[in-house]
């Protein structure tokens, strides 16, 4: 599988499997060779990745935005193993950050096996981690642990980490994603106050796991929806006494309010 090889053969093979991708990529590959009437384009590739995934807009690793540039990110790096250039299971659709922050590390290094490493297609970060928050001195921190006592959790966890930089990217953009969460908030408790629902604090509770749960129907849709949706679930068991003030101004003031739980730049 190795391109980088002593041999001259797979140099040359490396050299053909790469320049092959980039034809994709850049121009299409002629449907003579894929057995269909038509080129087939990295556009089709991406457009038929989001159809079969309920129409998914976001990067598939930060779930993040996608709206600077759609990449598709190789999981185990082309320069290493050409030969799974244009493998379908080594192809991840990804952000621009995401793609860059990979580059050409290869989670396989320092003799790790596909067993302690995180492969896409296999498995979700959601079903072997989850998102821990905590507070200090104001500062939500953000920490990604494992689900399970599965001794290989942990390096899964490690790897990715190493490869794309969560939590990192997550904790660096808290802002945004307790804005995200915070206008899910407003949206459905501003819909009650329409409709003449009395609301009070002890209903908070239960409000919130409503709105986490709308919130997780639409992940993969609303960029930062997973960790919006976490985040929301730990502040309504850690921050319930601000965020049932938060309610409590957005009742009684129509005008445009900022939560306490917003978090500043």
């Amino acid at each position: 599988m190795l391109g980088d090889a002593n041999d001259e053969n797979r140099k040359a093979i490396k050299k053909w499997l790469v320049q092959f991708y980039e034809q994709f990529a850049d121009s299409g590959i002629g449907g003579m060779l894929i057995g269909q009437r038509g080129s087939f384009y990295k556009r089709d590739w991406w457009q038929a990745y989001s159809q079969g995934n309920g129409g998914r807009l976001t990067c598939a690793i930060c779930d993040g935005t996608m709206n600077h540039a759609i990449t598709v990110e190789h999981y185990l790096p082309k320069s290493i193993y050409p030969v799974l250039a244009l493998h379908p299971h080594n192809l991840i659709p990804a952000c621009d950050k995401c793609n860059s922050l990979k580059g050409e590390k290869d989670p396989l290094k320092d003799g790790r096996t596909f067993q302690s490493v995180v492969m896409p297609y296999r498995e979700a970060v959601r079903d072997i981690a989850r998102l821990e928050f905590s507070d200090v001195d104001g500062d939500i921190i953000v920490n990604l642990l494992p689900a399970n006592p599965d001794p290989h959790t942990l390096e899964k966890i490690t790897v990715l980490s190493e490869l794309f930089d969560l939590p990192g990217q997550w904790q660096r953009n808290m802002p945004e994603i307790g804005q995200i969460a915070y206008r899910r908030v407003k949206q459905h408790f501003r819909t009650l106050q329409t409709a003449g629902v009395p609301i009070t604090p002890g209903d908070i509770p239960v409000h919130v796991a409503k709105i986490c749960s709308f919130m997780q129907e639409d992940w993969g849709i609303e960029h930062y929806g997973y960790p919006a949706t976490e985040w929301l679930t730990w502040a309504s068991g850690h921050k319930l006494q601000v965020l049932a003030e938060d309610v409590r101004s957005l009742l009684e003031n129509p005008k445009p309010h900022q939560s306490s739980l917003e978090l500043a730049e």
